[in-house]
């Protein structure tokens, strides 16, 4: 991982989404995504929280 002050802003979100992407592959979770498994994920809902104007 290089140095997050010398990254770009759209660098820093592929790191946020491949950090958080290793997290579901470890809870193994989002294989029943559709069933609503990942609906109170920390995660998700910081991903949310984040996206709110």
């Amino acid at each position: 991982m290089r140095d997050p002050t010398l990254m770009t802003s759209a660098e820093l979100v592929r790191e946020l989404r491949d950090c958080r992407n290793e997290l579901c592959h470890q809870c193994g979770g989002y294989l029943n995504a559709h069933l609503g498994r990942c609906d109170d994920c920390r995660w998700k809902l910081e991903q949310k929280e984040n996206a709110a104007p």
